[in-house]
């Protein structure tokens, strides 16, 4: 597990370099190719942040699509922060109506790929909602200019490493996820057919393509399981 070591003098020097500003957070540009994640104020244990840190470099390994923290930041010897990989070139998933229609479908489901491994490793992150800018925070899902997917902020009080599959987590990733993913599609549809001006809703275009009522409700409910919103994906991401 890689551990940097600054003190708060070489941290204010990097001030320049900052790429996000949260509430919890604030992610610096470092060498490398690397970021580092330094949390401000005491949002949750330093036990627990430090264990979410050394399961992801313990189950990266078995994690294909997403990248996991690399390591600790320390601070005058104290715990800090985290250490990522750079994502150089991507953009903000709420960003996806730029990509041509294809590309938007293949996007859409590499998210609910990339959740089910997560899944299946017994990591759950449990801050998918999309709230484009909600307190000028970042959705924590990126993609490339290519269409390549990267969910971030896989640590702290985002993320939960379980020992086991946990049931309870299992589904409110997936209620989450219900909710992203009919968001992300009315966003595209929104953008594609000029629905404002057109005076059709979301609902009556998901029905054109064979949506019913109920499974549109469904999304809404987090009532649809991965396979299930794949469908929809497959079925309301084509040409009409």
């Amino acid at each position: 597990m890689l551990k940097v070591y600054l003190t708060n003098n070489q941290l204010a020097e990097m001030k320049s370099t900052i790429l996000v500003r949260t509430n919890e957070s604030e992610i610096y540009r470092a060498p490398n190719n690397q970021v580092y994640k330094i949390y401000r104020g005491e949002v949750f244990s330093v036990d627990d942040a430090l264990y979410s840190i050394e399961e992801a470099v313990k189950r990266q390994p078995n994690v294909c699509w997403t990248k996991l923290p690399l390591g600790s930041v320390y601070i005058d010897g104290e715990f800090s922060g985290c250490i990522y990989p750079f994502h150089k070139h991507h953009f903000d998933i709420q960003n996806i109506s730029m990509f041509p229609l294809s590309i938007q479908k293949d996007i859409l489901k590499q998210i609910l790929r990339n959740i089910q491994e997560l899944n299946r490793n017994d990591i759950y992150h449990v801050d998918l909602s999309f709230y484009p800018g909600y307190n000028q925070t970042k959705p924590n899902i990126l993609v490339s200019a290519i269409g390549k997917v990267e969910i971030i902020d896989i640590d702290g009080s985002s993320a939960i490493y379980a020992p086991r599959p946990i049931r309870s987590y299992e589904q409110l990733v997936l209620n989450q996820t219900n909710n992203l993913i009919k968001d992300l599609m009315k966003k595209a549809l929104l953008k594609r057919y000029s629905v404002n001006a057109s005076g059709q809703n979301i609902d009556e275009i998901l029905a054109e393509r064979g949506i019913s009522p109920e499974q549109s409700a469904s999304l809404n409910y987090a009532g649809l399981s991965y396979g299930e919103l794949d469908e929809i994906v497959d079925r309301v991401m084509v040409k009409k």
